[in-house]
């Protein structure tokens, strides 16, 4: 086939037939049907048979680093590698959401593409359908549905769809190298694993970076399965079978698990993630996954895990949402573990050590042993600042089961947690809280305990108003024996009774926690057991201070009743320590003190002491609700100014106006924000305000208010202005929309090339003064798109015309003085300014001013100043000579050449003739008279040279230069005694052409002789004089002579 190329560069175009083509690796093909185009934008696309054969070919045929834009879907073809799509160079690929589909007739023999070069980038492809089965025969190609990757490979923009492998990984992508994507999307992908045990996976690689991708219904399938190390940040990962699973590190970020179960695949271990190696997961979202060890998440390695939901997952054996191993150190902060179940560990199982639980809550989880947590074979974990509420445990450990640890559980609260049966430690009814079981050793601080629960119960205690009471009870039986209790310095013994029971009265031991030693003997088969716990001991002085929540400003107050057995203590002082702040208040004679709450709005903890004894209570600001109330205000027909009041006044902060979609934002001040909309387009407008809400005060939206801007009649007026040289009057806009003034608007003026700005005035005026010379100028009034155009008339208050006149004649300068209101200036002096010289005349009753001029030709500036209004005016004066039509004359010799020239009167009019013109050249004075046209005629005969003549007429002289031109010429000659040499002598015409057949005399040596002039105007004479020199002389009949000097050697 023959195809044309088109190689652009530098701007010259080659076109050249040929059947193959090469180019530099920096410029990339384009194919376009039957043309192969080389284009500086490295970019190949074009319509194809959109099958993989064509694809194929469309690959071969692209240089390395170019790019390939696909303009069509393919399907597998007959003819094409059953294989794959092979690619073994870098290239980007950009699919603009086109399908690549392994079509259903061929299903079962194909994945796409076959990838053996890095720097390979596959953007906006759909790939759907791919099948690999484990018959493949070549290297690597049981693994990768669709694309198979021995490098690195990016992914953008691209979805798999019901893409599958059998007894390989990587139903959608595989790769030895690592892998990139963004952006992708991956559904009902699914594998086979003929051992029933090892499953496959989505995406199989070394390592993955995965960014803002989706991976939907993946069956028998690991969605991301890395074998070093995992990075997923905004991701999804939904009914899968297992999300992730790693041998290196893993980092997740801002992701959601949902519904994800591990089924054969991983070991059943992590529905979520499961990983050998160092972990980090942030601010994401677990819920409903499953697992055999770790419904969620399973750990081999050291985590961290931050700001994270775990809901709803389960586990078949432990850790119904986090299993962590053996040599695990785990740092788990501000998450929350809500209804997780397992068989042991309802939300943890934690093994190793070094762990920190710290500001976590566990809510309405479920075990058979520990509710919320079960602690294994682990060492030095500290539980810190959580929450156990609502948590059950079938046998033991309604909130935590310990089995041989040594750990710390401080600044903890346990509410209405439950467990079926056990050895517990409770206080205040709180059978149900920790179950403990071989060699413990723990650390129980500041916790908080409050309504949990034990149906039955062995050797368990109870505390409740300083009585405490030791439970024995075994397989059914009561147990019996006696009790030893040894607490603060003393030692109570009594013997269990019938129902196995006994009480010990703890009152008048000074308040506080002590540790105390129970010892038992004669219990189960006589046996004997000691241990040693923490006692709290309530003190005969109470504190009680209820919990306040009230609205920011409101009046009630912190409440303080000190009682000592039940009666108030009057004049006690309690101090009183809210956000960091301690006060002291005294108490009244009902035992009552009080602390007013001027807090920003916010959640407290107010801690009040009295001597020895504190307690806590929660303090709760609420933010005030607002009323948000929008109106709006015409300014003009396309301005419009929007005011949020916002209730209460107090508000601060910032409120958003939102009209027709657009937002702007303006301060709150007093209650109160606006903003002007200006220029606003003709149509309807609809606004809404938000207001943000500030520390104290709540969000707020009003409703909508709607308003119409409407095309509007707007009037300028600029009527034309005519004024004298500095007169008051001014140029006067008026403008008016819908026929009423307005008001404060700026109009633009141009005027004399510069634009000026004036605002109108109530009346809807806007004016200018106009200081210009006198003239008429142009003006442009400009307002809402509307131009008027104007004259503005400054009159001149000195009128006067540019004249011409002759020489001396009776011709006078004329001005007409006015003041800046055109009124006559009568006998006024005023100045005038003519050749440098001022002269002052005085103006006539009709305020006219006159003067001669006397000047010579020429042309003159005259300034008349205006003493009324300052006014400088000019005017051009041209003096015309009275002697014309006289020219310097170039005449030969005593030819008809004549000096003229011509008289002209007082009106410029030739004069009659008989007027005497006196004429000086050469230093004589002549007189000649003119003609009837007014010319006088002058001959010239002087000899040759250059002459100055004057005419003089009425006091004007007129002076010209007079050129007479010889008629004859010769040159000096300088000769050898007789060797031939002629004198010659050139005679010229009057029209200074040669002159033939005339006679010249030649005079030498005394001699005169006479020679005819050739048709040269040439007369030639022989010299045969002995040597010296000689004077010739050439004379012609008309009086013409010329003399030259003749030199003879020897």
């Amino acid at each position: 086939m023959k195809r044309k190329f088109f190689i652009v560069i530098c701007l010259v175009v080659f076109i050249v037939s040929v059947v193959a083509v090469s180019a530099t690796e920096d410029i990339n093909q384009t194919i376009i049907d039957d043309t192969l185009s080389v284009s500086i934008d490295n970019e190949l696309s074009a319509k194809d048979a959109g099958t993989f054969t064509a694809l194929q070919e469309k690959i071969n045929n692209a240089q390395a680093g170019s790019t390939i834009t696909l303009n069509n879907d393919y399907l597998r073809d007959d003819s094409s590698d059953p294989n794959r799509i092979r690619i073994d160079k870098a290239l980007t690929i950009n699919g603009n959401g086109h399908k690549i589909d392994v079509d259903g007739s061929y299903y079962g023999q194909s994945r796409i593409f076959y990838i053996t070069s890095s720097n390979v980038v596959l953007n906006d492809i759909d790939f759907l359908n791919a099948y690999v089965m484990g018959h493949y025969s070549e290297a690597g190609s049981y693994n990768g549905g669709a694309i198979y990757s021995e490098k690195n490979l990016v992914l953008n923009n691209c979805n798999f769809i019901n893409c599958y492998i059998q007894d390989g990984c990587g139903a959608a992508v595989y790769s030895s190298a690592d892998v990139t994507i963004n952006r992708c999307t991956f559904t009902k992908n699914s594998g086979n694993s003929n051992s029933g045990y090892t499953a496959s996976s989505v995406i199989s690689a070394k390592n993955v970076f995965a960014n803002a991708c989706s991976f939907y219904d993946n069956d028998y399938t690991i969605a991301i399965d890395s074998d070093n190390d995992l990075t997923v940040e905004n991701s999804i990962f939904r009914n899968n079978t297992g999300a992730l699973n790693a041998w290196g590190k893993v980092n997740v970020k801002k992701s959601d698990f949902i519904n994800n179960d591990a089924y054969p695949n991983n070991h059943g271990d992590g529905g979520a993630i499961a990983a050998a190696g160092d972990v980090k997961v942030e601010d994401s979202t677990f819920t409903g996954n499953h697992g055999d060890l770790g419904g969620a998440i399973s750990l081999g390695g050291n985590a961290e895990i931050y700001n994270c939901k775990f809901i709803n997952n389960s586990a078949t054996r432990a850790g119904g949402a986090v299993y962590l191993g053996k040599e695990s150190e785990v740092s788990l902060v501000n998450s929350n573990f809500t209804k997780n179940s397992a068989g042991t560990g309802g939300a943890i199982f934690i093994n190793g050590k070094n762990h920190i639980l710290h500001s976590l809550n566990f809510i309405e989880n479920s075990a058979s042993y520990g509710g919320a947590l079960t602690y294994g074979e682990c060492i030095n974990t500290v539980v810190n600042n959580c929450n156990f509420i609502k948590n059950s445990a079938n046998s033991y450990g309604g909130a935590i089961y310990f089995d041989y640890v040594f750990n710390y559980i401080e600044n903890c609260y346990f509410a209405d947690n439950y467990c079926w049966s056990g050895e517990m430690i409770s206080f205040d009814e709180s059978l149900g809280l920790i179950y403990e079981e071989g060699n413990l050793v723990s650390k129980i601080s500041n916790i908080k305990i409050e309504q949990n629960l034990s149906n039955l119960y062995s050797e368990g205690i109870s505390l409740k108003d300083n009585i405490l009471t030791v439970h024995g009870y075994y397989n059914g039986n009561f147990l019996s024996g006696d009790i030893t209790l040894n607490i603060a310095g003393k030692t109570f013994k009594k013997s269990l009774d019938s129902k196995g029971l006994a009480s010990f009265d703890l009152n008048g031991l000074s308040g506080g926690i002590h540790d105390a030693t129970i010892s038992c003997v004669g219990g189960i088969g006589g046996s004997t057991s000691e241990f040693t716990i923490p006692i709290p001991i309530e003190s005969s002085t109470k504190l009680d201070v209820p919990d306040v929540t009230k609205n920011y400003g409101g009046s009630e107050r912190l409440e303080v009743t000190l009682t000592e057995g039940g009666s108030p203590v009057a004049n006690a002082n309690v101090n009183i320590n809210i956000n960091g702040v301690d006060y002291t208040r005294t108490t009244d004679a009902n035992g009552k003190a009080s602390l007013g709450l001027n807090l920003n709005a916010g959640s407290y903890d107010a801690t009040v002491t009295y001597k020895d004894i504190s307690t806590k209570a929660k303090v709760v600001i609420n933010k005030l609700t607002t009323k948000n109330t929008l109106s709006y205000a015409k300014n003009s027909h396309n301005s419009v100014t929007l005011t949020a009041l916002i209730d209460p006044s107090t508000a601060s902060g910032d409120v958003v106006f939102t009209v027709n979609g657009k937002d702007y934002s303006a301060k709150v001040n007093g209650g109160k924000a606006t903003y002007t909309l200006n220029n606003l387009a003709v149509g309807s407008y609809e606004a809404k305000a938000t207001y943000s809400g500030d520390i104290n005060h709540k969000s707020s939206s009003s409703t909508s208010v709607k308003f119409t801007v409407e095309d509007v009649k707007i009037e300028v007026s600029a009527p034309d202005l005519t004024k004298y040289y500095n007169g008051s009057e001014r140029f006067v806009v008026t403008v008016k929309e819908d026929y009423k003034a307005v008001v404060g608007k700026n109009v633009t003026i141009n005027l004399n090339g510069r634009s000026y700005i004036r605002t109108t005035d109530s009346d809807g005026q806007a004016s200018m003064a106009i200081n210009l010379n006198s003239g008429k100028y142009k003006i442009t009034t400009e307002y809402g798109g509307i131009k008027v155009y104007s004259t503005v008339t400054v009159k001149d208050t000195v009128i006067s015309n540019d004249f011409t006149k002759i020489f001396r004649n009776d011709t006078q300068y004329y001005a007409t003085f006015v003041d800046s209101q055109g009124n006559v200036l009568k006998n006024t002096p005023v100045r005038l300014n003519i050749n440098g010289v001022y002269y002052t005349r005085t103006t006539s009753d009709q305020g006219i001013a006159k003067m001669n001029i006397n000047l010579n030709p020429g042309t003159y500036i005259l300034t008349a100043e205006n003493p009324a209004s300052g006014e400088q005016h000019t005017t051009v004066i041209t003096v015309l000579p009275s002697i014309v039509e006289n020219h310097d004359l170039t005449k030969y010799y005593r030819n008809e050449s004549k000096y003229t020239l011509r008289i002209l009167d007082g009106n410029g009019k030739p004069v009659n003739a008989g007027v005497t013109v006196k004429l000086n050249i050469n230093g004589v004075f002549y007189e000649r008279k003119t003609n009837a046209s007014g010319y006088i005629n002058m001959n010239i005969n002087l000899i040759p040279g250059t002459y100055i003549v004057t005419a003089e007429y009425n006091g004007l002289r007129a002076s010209n230069t007079v050129k007479v031109l010889p008629i004859l010429s010769a040159k000096d000659v300088n000769m050898k005694y007789r060797d031939g040499t002629k004198f010659e002598a050139k005679l010229l015409n009057g029209k200074g052409n040669p002159f033939a057949n005339q006679k010249i005399t030649f005079n030498i040596n005394g001699v005169f002789y006479e020679r005819i002039t050739d048709a040269n105007g040439i007369a030639r004479l022989n010299i045969n004089l002995m040597a010296g020199e000689y004077i010739i002389t050439s004379m012609y009949e008309n009086g013409a002579a010329l003399s030259n000097k003749v030199t003879i050697s020897s």
